[in-house]
């Protein structure tokens, strides 16, 4: 078996939150063996954490969250994805507000900030999550379907099909994570809406501070006032919005 890592020195990534445009500076730091990926936030006068666990998920639309008692930790997944992307078993991501920075919407700079935290062995083996029987979760037509495979190896076979009708249509994606592949094929891929849904979430009051340039829209005939960085870059977001999900099972 492998070791477990971490990260070798701090790593500091200031931003916005998506939906809420609050200013946050994320740091990332090294955490002990065994400890997991745990979220601190250092705002309002006192120290929360909230171990990156699915007993701590919190019902919220179009994201992540996680809680302890009041205190909650906006749109983790992008963060949770970069993380498991670079193999790191422990680390804390401490905050001092409530969502974790946007950026540009993808996991390049959290995989970035990793990179040059640079990466560290540990003195305990890792410990893997092996399915070892199909599982599956279905909701109207959405369905998430989980088989037996390797040990210690993730594969995704993601189908996005949002019709005909759609400006997105239909993608398929074939993914198995490694760290080289996890940041050229994955991580560089953004959060998108269609211009339809922007209008929507705009009118609900969030993301308000949000340009064409901060986020993907797509309109009938394609990004507004921006360029795909892949063909197929929304699967390839839904891909990585999974695998940091994923990452709740501890």
């Amino acid at each position: 078996m492998s070791r477990q890592r971490t990260i070798e020195k701090e790593v500091e990534v200031p931003g916005r939150g998506l939906f809420t445009g609050y200013p946050v500076t994320m740091r990332f730091r090294p955490a002990p063996a065994g400890s997991g990926v745990v979220f601190i936030r250092v705002d309002g006068g006192s120290t929360v954490r909230i171990p990156a666990r699915i007993d701590n998920l919190t019902k919220r639309a179009r994201r992540t969250s996680l809680r302890n008692g009041t205190s909650s930790i906006e749109t983790v997944e992008h963060c949770l994805a970069a993380v498991r992307g670079a193999g790191i078993d422990n680390i804390e991501v401490v905050l001092d507000n409530a969502e974790v920075p946007s950026i540009d919407g993808s996991s390049l700079p959290f995989t970035e900030a990793l990179e040059s935290a640079g990466v560290v062995e540990q003195d305990i083996e890792r410990q893997y999550f092996d399915v070892t029987k199909p599982t599956r979760v279905a909701e109207g037509e959405a369905e998430v379907v989980a088989w037996p495979g390797e040990h210690g190896r993730l594969d995704i076979i993601y189908e996005l099909d949002y019709g005909g009708t759609n400006p997105i249509g239909q993608q398929v994606f074939r993914f198995t994570i490694e760290p080289e592949t996890f940041r050229d094929e994955v991580a560089p891929a953004r959060t998108f809406v269609t211009e339809h849904e922007a209008h929507q979430l705009r009118s609900a009051g969030l993301g308000q501070h949000l340009t064409y340039d901060d986020i993907l829209v797509i309109g009938k005939d394609g990004p507004i006032e921006n360029t795909f960085r892949f063909g197929d870059e929304c699967v390839r977001h839904k891909v990585l919005d999974l695998i940091g999900d994923l990452m709740l099972a501890g």
